[in-house]
């Protein structure tokens, strides 16, 4: 009989195909486990076709904890990785042969524009700090300013060490707040900057707008102002 919960079969290494590390390609090790094809990864999915025993083939060896890790970094971007739809929306999005598996290509893109849980934590309990009483769009910015930094050269190439570098974002990585867990808000307006939303205008700089010196206007500088908070280039 046909269950209408999703329902994943792992056989061997099992399904390594769905989540990665911190936004960088795929390690010489990890490539040649994708390499061992041994096993046959079959996911059962509860598309959003009425065809609910529909099967995702993966052809490849995952461990369990790739699965996990690709099933976080698909949520990232909004995807849900036991539905075959959508894989194959984020193959057809990002150019990849829209087939609904889990193949190399498809994992190597996935790595390259997604992060490690851990950053992801650290990124959202940022927001946290520096947004906490701020509306949802100027969350967002928060998050995208520190994305933002990552393509400039003046700043660190990842997550953690933009953060660690900036002594005004860095007190989410010590102290009382190194360990907290933000609620379901701020990893909302994580993933919407990972996702690309970008309501700052490519900013690299924001402070609350008391803070921000009266003589100067935002208008000219090129300012963005959401809510309390004011982002610059």
């Amino acid at each position: 009989m046909i269950q209408s919960v999703k329902k994943t079969i792992l056989t061997g290494a099992a399904a390594a195909a769905i989540i990665g590390s911190a936004f960088a390609p795929i390690s010489g090790a990890e490539a040649a486990a994708h390499q061992n094809v041994e096993h046959n990864m079959e996911v059962y999915n509860q598309g959003k076709s009425q065809n609910y025993g529909e099967k995702i083939y993966s052809h490849r060896s995952y461990s369990e904890s790739q699965i996990k890790q690709y099933d976080l970094r698909f949520k990232q971007l909004g995807y849900n990785i036991y539905n075959q739809y959508d894989i194959k929306d984020f193959q057809r999005h990002y150019h990849l042969h829209a087939d609904g598996i889990l193949g190399r290509a498809t994992i190597n893109k996935l790595m390259q524009i997604t992060y490690s849980q851990s950053e992801v934590d650290l990124l959202a309990r940022t927001i946290y700090i520096q947004s906490y009483n701020q509306p949802f769009n100027a969350q967002v910015g928060v998050g995208a300013v520190i994305l933002n930094r990552l393509q400039q050269n003046q700043f660190s190439n990842s997550i953690h060490g933009v953060i660690k570098n900036d002594r005004h974002l860095s007190q989410a990585m010590f102290g009382r707040y190194a360990d907290m867990t933000p609620d379901a808000r701020y990893y909302r307006a994580a993933y919407k900057a990972i996702q690309g939303i970008d309501p700052t205008q490519n900013a690299l700089y924001f402070q609350n707008k008391r803070n921000f010196n009266s003589n100067i206007s935002l208008s000219e500088i090129g300012a963005v102002t959401l809510g309390q908070t004011v982002f610059t280039r």
